[in-house]
């Protein structure tokens, strides 16, 4: 555009000072036009130099690693990222070229490693195949003959990993990975059915547990018979440990035998302090009337020693003597049947409060019985060529829980009784003092 305006002032009449104006004017345009112009292109020059050295030394260290890594996948990636790298950069086409130059010789020393790598010697393959093979024979027999999929799969992936390791020929190579995988499939396929078989079995032994233990429950609510009670829990929770169950379903069916446990162990606290407070009410009702009649024998004794005295002071009949005498005699009998009958019901309470100290004392743990789940079937996964993603073994062990062991007491018949605990308080006949004649 300025040229073109200069080409049009030429063609114009205009006076030489204002020729000479303008000419200046766009003199001084081209100047600045020219300086702006440097001035970008020494920055232009500067991010080119810049954006070169630390490109470079990207590329350098790239080429560096694929030049000693074994790794040539890793290191082709390495090469096409740093290629990348130069696409979005200011660079001038020598540094580009020069740039570009560097990966495409690096390209060409990594493949020719990696085919250098790939060549084999036939003895050396057969070599390989044979020892490999054995490995990987080894590893699909232990397959084959054992139930622990866990195992079977830790060694088939070790044989897979060796494979993948060692130079074989592409045919040796193709052909252990096709033996691999037919295991790893077998294996699947076993798995799932018995995945499946263990499913129904676990649900099945799931509802008969579940019905006797609603069975149990009623017992527990309905009935006094706490042998009875404690050996069909215990039973139960046999069952529940020795069969087949799903983890949940195990946890489940713990959880109400110990439910089931609580119940029944506060009804029996509930039952025996029940019995002994009756226990107790009716034998303090015993000891409450022997302290009775042993109180009125004593007061009917004094009257007859008074009656004895005052016979023998007024000098009255022998008869009359040894009939009061003889009362006395009886009186004390009866008084020394009372006293060992108070003595007999003291050591009854004594029991009684021993027994029921002793029954409230936690009974001493016994050491849980070892018991394993049965072991359940991995969920199928299917076996890729590479390795294999490590499972979880299908052996799985499911913790054994078991309710607290219950000492349950002996049920004992309740005592009887006595009849001279059940009978009114014998209050010995009235007795008149003889006549005295004078």
């Amino acid at each position: 555009m300025l040229i073109k305006l200069q080409e049009e002032l030429r063609n114009m009449q205009l006076r030489r000072m204002q020729r000479d104006e303008l000419q200046n004017k766009i003199q001084a345009t081209f100047t600045g036009l020219n300086e702006k112009r440097a001035v970008e292109q020494e920055n232009y020059e500067m991010e080119c130099i810049d954006n070169y050295h630390s490109l470079k030394k990207i590329i350098v260290d790239a080429c560096e690693y694929a030049k000693t890594s074994e790794r040539f996948a890793e290191s082709r990636n390495k090469l096409i990222a740093v290629q990348q790298e130069i696409r979005g950069k200011k660079l001038k086409r020598d540094q580009r070229d020069e740039l570009y130059q560097i990966i495409r010789d690096n390209f060409e020393l990594l493949n020719e490693r990696q085919t250098a790598e790939r060549t084999i010697s036939d003895e050396e393959a057969t070599a390989n195949y044979d020892k490999t093979k054995k490995i990987v024979d080894e590893s699909i027999d232990f397959a084959k003959e054992t139930e622990d999929y866990g195992e079977s799969r830790t060694r088939l992936i070790a044989a897979q990993k060796e494979v993948k390791a060692i130079k074989l020929k592409r045919e040796h190579r193709d052909e252990l990975f096709a033996a691999i995988r037919e295991v790893f499939s077998n294996i699947n396929e076993q798995q799932a059915t018995e995945r499946s078989s263990f499913e129904d079995e676990s649900n099945k032994n799931y509802t008969q547990l579940t019905e006797k233990i609603n069975s149990a429950f009623e017992l527990v609510y309905g009935v006094t018979d706490f042998r009875l009670i404690r050996e069909t829990l215990m039973n139960i929770q046999a069952e529940v440990k020795i069969l087949k169950f799903r983890r949940d379903q195990r946890n489940e069916l713990f959880a109400r035998i110990r439910e089931a446990f609580g119940i029944f162990d506060k009804k029996r606290d509930e039952f025996y302090s029940s019995k002994r407070e009756e226990r107790m009410r009716k034998v303090n009702a015993g000891l409450d009337n022997i302290n009775v009649k042993l109180e009125r024998i004593n007061e009917l004794m004094k009257k007859d020693l008074a009656t004895l005295e005052n016979l023998k002071e007024n000098s009255a009949e022998e008869v009359q003597i040894e009939a009061v005498q003889k009362k006395i005699e009886s009186k004390e009998q009866q008084l020394e049947e009372a006293k060992q009958r108070k003595i007999e019901i003291e050591k009854e309470i004594d029991e009684i409060n021993n027994r029921e100290e002793k029954r409230k004392q936690p009974a001493p743990k016994e050491a849980p019985a070892k018991s394993e789940a049965p072991k359940e079937a991995a969920p199928v996964k299917k076996a890729p060529v590479e390795e294999a993603p490590k499972e979880v073994t299908p052996a799985e062990k499911a913790p054994v829980e078991e309710a607290p062991k219950e000492e349950t007491p002996k049920e004992e018949a309740p005592k009887e009784v006595t009849p001279a605990e059940k009978a009114p308080v014998e209050e010995a006949p009235k007795e008149e003092a003889p006549k005295e004649e004078a």
